[in-house]
């Protein structure tokens, strides 16, 4: 009778023990975007230039979920028209990943030059984007322009 229980708890520990690594596995999966560098670099840069040229389709569809449900077409549209320019130069790019590329997470920081004037007169801005992947291609999560 001893050694029934002690089986049982046995198999069970295991088990448990199993479920434990197999839904850490599960829920570290991460997804390799073939040539991650350049593609979430393109990904960030086509954002950028759609918001500022007022193609605000184009900018929305850069969006990740997250992004889309968030920001209503007519909130990018008034942060585009407060953007829109048709000589903006891109400038000081650089993107950062999490660990690794396998994070499906990025930073994309820039500069951009011929703006509108803000309330300070800068016809400067600098853009940070959060991009995670979706759907195996990069997507903007979030962005912010100082």
């Amino acid at each position: 009778m001893f050694t029934k229980k002690v089986l049982t708890a046995v198999v069970l520990l295991v088990v448990f023990v199993v479920s434990i690594l197999v839904s850490y596995q599960y829920g570290t999966k991460k997804n390799v975007v073939e040539n991650s560098d350049q593609s979430a670099k393109t990904t960030a840069v086509g954002f950028v230039n759609a918001l500022v040229k007022g193609d605000v389709d184009a900018t929305y569809e850069f969006g990740s979920t997250a992004y889309q449900a968030r920001n209503t077409k007519d909130r990018v549209k008034t942060i585009s028209d407060s953007l829109k320019s048709e000589n903006a130069q891109i400038s000081d790019e650089e993107i950062f990943f999490g660990k690794d590329q396998a994070t499906n997470q990025a930073i994309y920081l820039s500069s951009v030059s011929n703006l509108p004037p803000n309330s300070y007169n800068r016809t400067t801005g600098n853009f940070v984007i959060r991009m995670v992947v979706e759907e195996g291609k990069w997507k903007v999560d979030s962005s912010q322009i100082y």
